[in-house]
């Protein structure tokens, strides 16, 4: 088939249509962070505790809570990583039928120009299952990934564990690429041909080879409108910031006021931005291999 069929340009007026109609992806979306908090929170306490065991021994002038955390025998962060492990695995089981139900969603939004929240939702007992047997094995590995360099320089402590975590994330950086974006196939296969695992591996590769300029496309795009809004929401975040620290010159409390009013409107603003972009990038995404899946022999 020529290439040329797959028309970016039609592929992006209706990604923009979807995303500021179909309201029903916006919930969805925001389901999918809310499913990341706990996991992420865990997950970050492992990361924060490991750079703060890159100091060498306690001083006179180190906080007591940082000798605390120093003192505490690895089987107690082993521990704290499994539970993380387990969050991070179900997380992506609940994210990966929260991803499918918007690509599902998306789908009808494209042949019938709406859709329900409960029709994103009906993916059906054989696209659930299908889901969840990827998700688990692959959250598993994926979590493994995520967790070993923390674990690792926790371990070691010191210099060479910050050392062996640092090589650890740039060496696996590339593997969690491309593992993403081989997943992120073989889940449109999923959700959208209603396809078995084994299946849709094959369908998904298949299809990326038809569409491959499409989908590197797509992945720059998604990268710079969301490197843009991080650039925004780091501004936004600045300056009820920057204009509480003036007014504290003068006045104290009301800058201290000023600053957390200011950091919770932005702190929503920032919430729609994050959803707004999610949505976006799931919606181009779908339609991309959804349009490259109709040409693909």
């Amino acid at each position: 088939m020529d290439n040329s069929y797959l028309k970016i340009d039609a592929i992006l007026k209706s990604t923009f249509r979807i995303t500021f109609t179909a309201y029903p992806l916006w919930i969805l979306n925001f389901m999918l962070i809310i499913a990341f908090v706990p996991a992420l929170a865990l997950a970050g306490v492992l990361g924060g505790v490991s750079a703060v065991m890159a100091f060498e021994s306690p001083t006179a002038f180190t906080p007591s809570w940082q000798r605390a955390l120093r003192d505490l025998p690895f089987y107690v962060w082993l521990i704290i990583g499994a539970v993380a492990w387990i969050a991070l695995v179900i997380t992506t089981a609940i994210s990966w039928i929260l991803q499918a139900s918007s690509m599902h969603g998306t789908s009808i939004a494209a042949d019938k120009g709406s859709v329900s929240f409960k029709e994103a939702l009906s993916l059906g007992k054989q696209r659930v299952m299908s889901l969840l047997t990827l998700s688990v094995i692959f959250g598993m590995i994926i979590g493994g990934l995520s967790l070993s360099p923390p674990l690792i320089a926790l371990f070691f402590r010191g210099s060479l564990g910050v050392g062996f975590e640092s090589f650890l994330q740039t060496a696996l950086a590339p593997i969690n690429f491309v593992l993403g974006i081989v997943l992120l196939l073989a889940m449109m296969s999923i959700a959208l041909e209603d396809l078995k695992p084994g299946a849709a591996f094959k369908r998904g590769f298949s299809v990326f080879k038809t569409g491959w300029w499409a989908f590197i496309f797509v992945i720059a795009t998604s990268g710079i409108v969301g490197g843009g809004v991080a650039l925004v929401a780091a501004v936004l975040i600045g300056i009820p910031v920057f204009v509480g620290i003036l007014i504290m010159i003068a006045s104290p409390p009301i800058g201290i006021i000023v600053i957390v009013v200011g950091l919770i409107i932005v702190g929503v603003i920032v919430l729609v931005l994050m959803i707004l972009t999610a949505v976006f990038t799931i919606v181009l995404y779908t339609l991309t291999y959804k349009e490259a899946s109709r040409i693909t022999s």
